[in-house]
């Protein structure tokens, strides 16, 4: 799994398998598998565009199941 900024950069990079809970973060991980999944990753969001074509967003109700960004 990754994560990634709105500037199409890999910020994190988790095994799920190896670690379901995303405790370690493998951006800076000098393992050949890992730094070929960035890479991989990367290739697929420079495809993307800057821009979304279609910004339009309408917010959804919340879930029974939301956090308040006040329970925090």
């Amino acid at each position: 799994k990754v994560w990634i900024t709105n500037k199409k950069q890999i910020t994190r990079l988790h095994d799920l398998i190896e670690n379901p809970w995303e405790h370690t973060n493998l951006i800076n991980s000098g393992e050949e598998a890992h730094k070929k999944a960035i890479k991989k990753f990367q290739q697929v969001l420079d495809t993307f565009p800057d821009r979304d074509a279609r910004p339009l967003y309408e917010p959804r109700a919340a879930n029974p199941w939301d956090k308040s960004l006040n329970s925090r």
